[in-house]
């Protein structure tokens, strides 16, 4: 089924409702994949706010920070995740890294290692916030229907979330 901008980024919100903010230490992983600097940009960044004001930064602002999707803690990320994707429908020409990110994300991991963060952060989504990243996903797939490659990549996100 297809479903407007309005239509997925209301579902988001609608999914997404209940979910508590992480708290300010709560943020990022104990252990970031970086040397700390992206930890210390993702306290200032994230402290305090909701994902709504979160939201209303400018397509070059999550272009800045899409690395924070994967040095999140699975609380902040379950927190997070729906200003990532609403501005992913709002802008789908021009969120690019975010896109390749979000649909890195929810790829079955290439590693073991990865496994364990793979399984926190889709783990902790409902059944109907899964549902409705699969509805985001399909709806970025017509958008970019001409890129073989990023249709078989968010093909592959895809058929990794359990949605039943």
């Amino acid at each position: 089924m297809c479903y407007s901008k309005n239509e997925l980024c209301q579902q988001i919100e609608d999914a997404f409702l209940g979910v508590e903010y992480p708290g300010d230490n709560n943020i990022a992983l104990r252990e970031p994949p970086e040397d700390g600097l992206i930890t210390r940009g993702m306290l200032k960044a994230y402290r305090g706010k909701d994902w709504k004001q979160i939201v209303k930064k400018r397509v070059s602002w999550f272009e800045q920070h899409y690395p924070d999707l994967v040095a999140f803690s699975p609380e902040a990320y379950r927190f997070y995740l729906p200003a990532f994707l609403v501005k992913c429908v709002t802008n789908p020409d021009k969120v690019g890294l975010v896109l390749d990110w979000l649909v890195y994300g929810f790829s079955p991991p290439e590693s073991k290692a990865l496994s364990a963060k793979y399984h926190a952060y889709l783990g902790g989504l409902s059944l109907e916030q899964r549902a409705v990243v699969v509805n985001v996903l399909r709806f970025l797939r017509q958008k970019y229907s001409d890129d073989q490659v990023v249709i078989k990549d968010i093909d592959n996100a895809i058929n990794s979330i359990k949605v039943a």
